[in-house]
């Protein structure tokens, strides 16, 4: 019963994955978020606010790549898709009215990648070293 939990979990985690994939791609290749930001935000934060939304994202969507119950070669998989989704999705930018792409932008996106698998990375270990604690490190004594 348990198990067939967890396969439901990690399937809905897993498309719950790709749904947040396919939301990105609309910011990325619709010409609507650069003139939402340009009229809520002053002209000085914009290119800041941007390249936020793209590390963010990218972090975030490696992150939970790596928190996934599935093999970690599904997960360096999900990572290099995500590699190439970055390249990619610049080089589409460059089709849709009032978006551009460049190479910075595909560096942003790399870099949040490369954090979010760090973070990934991190948040295993240190689950690790939690659970193997010895019990009597769960309880404290007092004097």
């Amino acid at each position: 019963m348990i198990a067939k939990q967890n396969d439901r979990l990690t399937r809905l985690s897993y498309v719950g994955w790709w749904l947040a994939l396919a939301l990105l791609t609309y910011g990325l290749l619709s010409p609507q978020p650069p003139k939402m930001s340009e009229a809520i935000l002053p002209a000085h934060l914009t290119f800041w606010a941007s390249k936020g939304v793209h590390l963010g994202a990218f972090a975030g969507l490696a992150m939970v790549a790596g928190l996934l119950t599935i093999t970690p070669r599904h997960q360096k998989a999900l990572w290099v898709v995500l590699a190439v989704y970055a390249a990619l999705t610049e080089y589409l930018q460059t089709f849709v009215e009032g978006r551009y792409g460049c190479f910075t932008d595909v560096c942003i996106n790399v870099t949040g990648i490369t954090l979010g698998v760090g973070l990934a990375l991190g948040w295993r270990a240190a689950s690790s070293l939690w659970a193997r604690r010895p019990a009597s490190a769960t309880t404290t004594s007092t004097c």
